[in-house]
């Protein structure tokens, strides 16, 4: 007598084995992914406190070198007299307000991510600073051709140039002259704030930098 079962039955032992594998290697899979996920999240954390961390250095460098300026402190960390930009000679030359470095909220939070990242393309850079795409393609257009930023031929990936990381830098720096809290990357921002702002300086008649500033160094 044959004991060998049905091939009907074998066939469904085997479908009925492989669907739990199957099964099983679903719920691997979704495991993975909730990981990737959760791993993902804290890897963007760490990039955006370890990009706050990089900018309050630099913010720190940037005060200190202004210091150093308009004080006159030599290399070893004396004070000398204060540094006076204006050539001796000039009294009867016409007095001249420095141009201001200013850049809008919305500009700036394109600059500080393109500084943080290094590479980024317009739909990253709109993604870490929540503004429109339309409107980060809009202000690199004026930006390239300003020789601010510079692009990566098939990569077109953007980065600031030592112009415009020098726009940068100085921007910040009067800002903190002024006494005025710099944005953190991913803040919200409004462009028209800048211009409220800016108007109101004029009308106060604020001093924008002190004299030992007045060089060509605040020209962009």
């Amino acid at each position: 007598m044959d004991d060998t079962p049905p091939l009907d039955a074998t066939l469904n032992q085997v479908l009925t084995a492989h669907a739990r594998i199957r099964s099983d290697l679903r719920s691997q899979v979704e495991a993975i992914s909730m990981r990737e996920q959760e791993l993902k999240a804290l890897l963007e954390d760490c990039l955006v406190r370890r990009a706050k961390i990089q900018e309050q250095e630099r913010a720190l460098d940037t005060t200190e070198a202004l210091y150093r300026k308009m004080l006159g402190t030599n290399a070893d960390g004396g004070v000398g007299q204060l540094a006076i930009s204006v050539a001796i000679g000039a009294k009867d030359a016409e007095p001249q307000k420095p141009p201001r470095a200013r850049i809008g909220p919305q500009r700036y939070q394109m600059f500080i991510a393109l500084r943080t990242f290094e590479n980024l393309s317009r739909h990253e850079i709109a993604e870490v600073t929540n503004l429109s795409e339309k409107r980060v393609r809009d202000q690199m257009v004026s930006d390239l051709q300003s020789g601010f930023v510079y692009e990566r031929g098939a990569e077109e990936k953007l980065s600031l140039t030592p112009a415009g990381l020098s726009l940068l830098e100085r921007f910040e720096a009067y800002q903190k002259l002024r006494g005025k809290k710099l944005a953190q990357l991913g803040d919200a921002t409004d462009d028209a704030d800048e211009q409220a702002e800016t108007d109101n300086d004029d009308a106060s008649g604020q001093t924008s930098l002190p004299s030992s500033l007045l060089d060509a160094s605040w020209k962009e």
